[in-house]
């Protein structure tokens, strides 16, 4: 509501300054007030109609902008499982469970040169020892949360490229919970 409201006063105080500047326009031309009036009516439905067309649907969205997403979609958690092999990578040698997805708390998306997913994701230690399975092979249906586990909160961050079967994942460490 504040956005759409701000963007209303950005454009009340645009048709403003273009008001004056109309003005200055007839003062050097000396146009009627016909045409000064013409000018000032086609300038204003030309703001209006950008105003409108930019809250659409009560939403005012900036191009190339994040989009929040309903964090609920199990995409995201396929996502969040494709992340594991990156955070065992990143791990430090002392960590001998594989950390696996709990929750995804929130998800956004970006248009770029792609689509780029950010997620907030909580993670916790499995019954899984890095020694016995590989990271590529861990899923939900072979690797289980262990009970009472360390848990953390992570930024998944993937940009897909799906014309060029392109993905790439960066995780980033938030806080332990």
């Amino acid at each position: 509501m504040f956005r759409r409201w701000f963007a209303f006063k950005h454009s009340v105080f645009q048709i403003h300054f273009l008001a004056q500047y109309i003005n200055s326009l007839h003062e050097c031309n000396h146009s009627s007030p016909v045409q000064q009036a013409m000018q000032l009516s086609l300038l204003i439905a030309v703001h209006l109609l950008a105003f409108s067309s930019s809250c659409y649907g009560g939403q005012h969205k900036i191009v190339g902008g994040k989009t929040e997403q309903d964090a609920s979609n199990p995409e995201y958690m396929k996502m969040a499982w494709k992340a594991v092999k990156t955070i065992a990578e990143q791990a430090d040698a002392a960590t001998k469970v594989f950390l696996i997805p709990v929750e995804v708390r929130k998800a956004e998306t970006q248009v770029v040169a792609g689509i780029k997913y950010i997620l907030e994701v909580v993670y916790g230690e499995s019954k899984c020892e890095k020694e016995k399975i590989a990271p590529d092979e861990v899923t939900q249906a072979n690797c289980q949360l262990k009970e009472n586990p360390m848990k953390a909160l992570y930024k998944v961050v993937v940009w897909s490229k799906p014309w060029q079967n392109f993905e790439q994942y960066t995780v980033t460490k938030i806080r332990d919970l």
